[in-house]
């Protein structure tokens, strides 16, 4: 599984990608409905927020961004301790 944190301008949710080294294929979960609601629900309204960021064009843009926790690790970012 290669973790993904997708940040707009407003939120941040997670996401994981479902095929190796590709990006654009993931699965997303809205974290901040992980106690109040079910993991489908979560999970559906997560893939619903990440499908509007790519519609809007926000990650060309530059306004949101996909940052893969795979790539960060690879590039030297480690965990706060």
């Amino acid at each position: 599984m290669d973790p993904i944190i997708v940040i707009t301008p407003t939120h941040a949710f997670l996401c994981y990608a479902t095929q190796p080294d590709d990006d654009s294929d993931c699965n997303c979960l809205e974290t901040t409905m992980t106690g109040s609601a079910s993991f489908e629900e979560a999970a559906n309204e997560g893939d619903q927020e990440y499908l509007e960021e790519l519609k809007s064009g926000n990650f060309d843009s530059g306004e949101s961004h996909i940052w893969s926790i795979r790539a960060l690790r690879d590039g030297g970012v480690s965990p706060m301790q």
